[in-house]
């Protein structure tokens, strides 16, 4: 954060130091960094009296008071990150690395590098999310569904990624493709060795629904950080109670 102060001391006019989404999924290893789980064991949510948590939440709110963290929808008028960073309204932003070919596909004048996401508390953290395919129990063309994914998940997988832009998911096509020769790539690699995973069981998609409107509030500055998380934990927690 100091350095995006710094930073934003020194760019143009209408140029921001960095993008910041609001989503629960792009922060909760960074608010995790201290080792108190967001949910806890007992399969509740923990947001209040995280100290590492309000600290690193409360530096975002503060740096989008200040202007110098910015939404690449609210304050910039893009559609998506990319399309911020890549017209050239933002020095930098944290994003996954299935952004890069839309950067070098619709904005191929703009140079950029990859770097390991920041430390928090000392600590290396990112975020890694599971996909799969599923085929529905009363899918109509069962067989040439799973036809499709057994090529997809052998010798199109490497097709899907060198277009799509994501990871490998076999150690063999990582080394056959040889990922980490890519510069823009091996950061990603290498941090999915510490990433925290996107999966913390029934209590996630509820806890992510009520943070996003409560720290949505916060960060826009309509209501202080410590009453949104309050109100995030409590309507979260009751939620769940009332489901199990």
């Amino acid at each position: 954060m100091r350095f995006c102060r710094q930073l934003q001391a020194r760019l143009p006019a209408g140029i921001g130091a960095m993008l910041v989404e609001k989503e629960l999924a792009r922060h909760l290893a960074a608010m995790e960094a201290q080792g108190q789980p967001v949910i806890t064991p007992e399969g509740y949510v923990r947001l209040v009296g995280n100290t590492g948590a309000y600290s690193y939440l409360n530096e975002l709110v503060t740096g989008r008071a200040r202007h110098y963290l910015l939404s690449a929808k609210d304050d910039l008028g893009a559609d998506w990150p990319g399309a911020a960073f890549g017209t050239g309204k933002v020095a930098m932003m944290m994003e996954g690395n299935w952004i890069q070919t839309a950067l070098k596909n619709d904005y191929g004048g703009v140079p950029f590098q990859v770097r390991e996401m920041p430390t928090i508390n000392g600590h290396k953290q990112t975020m890694a999310y599971i996909v799969g395919y599923a085929v529905a129990r009363e899918a109509r063309h069962k067989a040439a569904a799973f036809q499709f994914v057994r090529f997809m998940t052998g010798p199109g997988l490497r097709t899907w990624v060198e277009a799509a832009g994501t990871l490998p998911v076999r150690k063999s096509l990582e080394q056959e493709m040889a990922v980490r020769a890519n510069p823009a790539l091996a950061p990603h690699v290498d941090g999915a060795r510490y990433a925290t995973v996107w999966s913390r069981g029934d209590a996630l998609p509820i806890v992510d629904l009520n943070f996003g409107s409560q720290f949505l509030a916060a960060f826009n500055g309509a209501t202080p950080l410590d009453v949104a998380l309050r109100k995030a934990e409590a309507v979260s927690n009751r939620e769940i109670a009332r489901q199990r």
